[in-house]
């Protein structure tokens, strides 16, 4: 297949997928990964005007990016820092979305969803009525690095797998976490047609040996996104955030202090 015309055609579908989003006060959850960037460069190019919403903590590997690329685009930039603090005390209230919309609260989910729901928070007291997204990015376009130790029958199944996986769990996690905010959330990459035409495009398109997601990133050059945004390498949001390492060593020192009293009270009873 000509790249030329793979990237044509994508970018016909995304166009079409931004004309079904309602001119709103907009906010694109944004990272400054290519993903992100790429979801807000259609949407000033297109007339949306954004803001642009970052989220992580002290040792976030995002800010820099995020911002710069906002000063480059001259679009509005807000970062939320996420305190440990923050972070612990929201624990129970993520628990428990999670587990009213049937997805197992473990640490992974906790922390996906953790900076998803403070940011919304935070954009509801600036009025934001709808979240863009470029979740599913990873999933049509071999963005995960388990991907690259696959051959290229396994590599295919498990692809369709995660995108399974992608609308019974991480879809329905982020909107739960917008919606108790009272904003909804759109995924541009998820549009029906986008993702059917995904599907057809050769796997040495969106990997190839250490490469991943080789098509986007060349749509996003296309785009005149800068070199800086189209060659960053992968980073997973739960990690490059910072949120997970205090998630997980949270629940890890209370789960071993819950064993710790459970050991004690066997002894005396």
């Amino acid at each position: 297949m000509n790249t030329n015309k793979i990237t044509k055609t994508l970018d016909q579908f995304l166009i079409k997928s931004f004309a079904t989003i309602p001119k709103k006060k907009i906010g694109i959850l944004f990272s400054g990964g290519v993903d992100s960037s790429t979801i807000a460069k259609y949407s000033l190019d297109l007339g949306f005007n954004p803001s642009l919403f970052t989220f992580g903590t002290a040792f976030s590997k995002d800010y820099f990016y995020a911002k710069k690329l906002a000063k480059d685009l001259k679009l509005p930039f807000r970062y939320l820092e996420l305190t440990q603090k923050k972070i612990i005390d929201s624990i129970p209230n993520i628990t428990s979305l999670l587990a009213k919309i049937g997805v197992e609260p473990n640490i992974m989910q906790i922390s996906l969803g953790m900076g998803f729901y403070h940011i919304a928070q935070l954009a509801k007291k600036e009025k934001i009525d709808l979240f863009l997204s470029g979740q599913g990015s990873d999933e049509l376009f071999g963005g995960y690095n388990k991907y690259l130790q696959l051959s290229s029958n396994d590599l295919a199944l498990q692809m369709k797998q995660d995108i399974k996986n992608l609308f019974k769990i991480d879809v329905v996690r982020d909107a739960a976490m917008t919606k108790e905010f009272g904003i909804d959330i759109v995924f541009p990459y998820l549009d029906a047609d986008f993702v059917k035409y995904t599907q057809n495009i050769p796997l040495g398109l969106k990997i190839h040996k250490e490469e991943r997601k080789i098509i986007l990133r060349e749509l996003a050059k296309q785009k005149k996104l800068p070199e800086y945004i189209f060659r960053r390498p992968k980073n997973a949001l739960q990690y490059s955030s910072g949120i997970q390492k205090i998630v997980e060593k949270y629940l890890k020192k209370r789960s071993l202090a819950n064993s710790f009293f459970h050991s004690l009270l066997s002894f005396f009873v």
